[in-house]
């Protein structure tokens, strides 16, 4: 999609159903149009349509207030029931795992951890098939500067800058992690400070990466972009060019080396303040962690709308250690110049905070905090792009400081 009087492009990509979902936030009220082009592409066949958007509190009919598409039941769609108090202590994990429902920490051993799952499954929630498609122009890469300081805060063994990756890992023996999980609310982004540029954010846990460049990375989570455009509107009174942001929130996975690029989740949308839930394995099913298993696992929810899916993603030849997990905020890849990352700009985000964050194996978990974790910091040589804080064992905080 773009605007006439630019070549400014902002790139969708739709849902099993055709549907391209995206936001727009105008920098001024009008009763003028602003003249845009989607361009469609389906197999080498392109067709545009023109989209005028009338940026005015005041719906009329020629320009309405926009509408929610119509959702549509996929097959093999199925409702997962809520879950008793009762039940939720007391299913087997074979039940558990027919029911659809993700791995039950245990209520003793982690008891804010099966507090927040006992929470996570007590709403009626909806399994919608997973519908991906593969990104062609943005991939998440594992960090490239590795230095470790040691330092007295709580828990955090050491500090490491990264040119783009913040949040916090769990560094531990081979085996140590089969399985990592966290939860968050979209945070909306905003790209003011740069017209013209597309922006991302990314926020997601996962397994391994910041060790090599063959070896496995395994990741689930949010994508939030941006871009901003300047538009000429014809209208008295409005002064023009205006500026309009466009910004579009989806669901992800990438399983690194074999995927070398995102895998947009199209089957469950997502917005801004929607509550996101995540677990990645790697085993013989989503309750079956195990760094042997044919697959990797990603159980991603919008708990806000009530739908989830599985995605699943052959390991292979690849030799996943199960040695590291994190939870991280990412500025992602477009691509490599003379095999130099070309890292895109991070979307301002605000805050962010994730919480559940816990890993583990078949036998054992443990919340991040109990460490000892590692903090990354974001940094563009001097300039400070991203930070995270530690809230409690389980919580921490992400904070946007520039954009490259």
């Amino acid at each position: 999609m773009h605007p006439d009087a630019s070549e400014a492009k902002f790139l969708l990509y739709a849902d099993q159903d055709g549907v391209v979902r995206f936001h727009v936030t105008p920098g001024a009220e009008s009763d003028g149009i602003a003249n845009f082009v989607l361009e469609c592409n389906e197999n080498g066949n392109i067709v545009q349509y023109p989209l005028e958007l009338r940026p005015s509190n005041e719906p009329t009919e020629d320009h309405p207030a926009p509408t929610k598409p119509l959702e549509s039941t996929p097959e093999g769609a199925y409702v997962r029931p809520g879950l008793s108090a009762v039940e939720a202590r007391n299913l087997t994990l074979e039940e558990l795992s027919k029911g659809g429902y993700p791995a039950r920490p245990d209520p003793d051993k982690s008891p804010d951890a099966f507090l927040h799952w006992a929470k996570l499954v007590s709403k009626p929630a909806t399994f919608v098939p997973p519908h991906t498609v593969s990104r062609r122009d943005i991939s998440s890469k594992r960090p490239v500067v590795k230095l470790s300081v040691a330092t007295t805060e709580r828990g955090i063994v050491g500090t490491e800058p990264s040119p783009n990756w913040s949040g916090f890992k769990l560094t531990s023996t081979p085996g140590t992690y089969s399985w990592v999980d966290g939860n968050w609310i979209v945070p909306s982004v905003s790209s003011y400070g740069l017209v013209g540029v597309q922006t991302y954010s990314a926020l997601w846990v996962g397994l391994d990466g910041d060790y090599n460049d063959d070896g496995d990375l395994v990741q689930a989570g949010t994508v939030q972009g941006s871009i901003v455009v300047l538009v000429t509107i014809s209208a008295p009174g409005v002064k023009s060019p205006v500026p309009f942001e466009f910004a579009s929130y989806y669901m992800w996975t990438e399983f690194l080396p074999q995927q070398t690029t995102i895998q947009q989740v199209n089957s469950v949308p997502v917005s801004p303040d929607d509550e996101v839930y995540a677990i990645v394995t790697v085993g013989d099913g989503i309750l079956a962690p195990n760094l042997n298993g044919p697959n990797a696992y990603f159980m991603l929810q919008n708990a806000t709308i009530g739908k989830y899916t599985i995605v699943t993603a052959a390991r292979g030849n690849t030799e996943v250690l199960g040695s590291q997990a994190e939870w991280i905020m990412e500025r992602l890849t477009a691509g490599f110049s003379g095999g130099t990352p070309n890292y895109t700009s991070l979307s301002e985000y605000g805050t962010a905070t994730l919480s559940g964050a816990y890993a583990g194996n078949a036998t054992v978990g443990t919340a991040y905090g109990n460490g000892p974790e590692i903090q990354i910091t974001m940094v563009n040589g001097n300039d400070l792009l991203s930070t995270v804080t530690s809230l409690n064992e389980t919580q921490m905080q992400f904070n946007w400081h520039g954009y490259s």
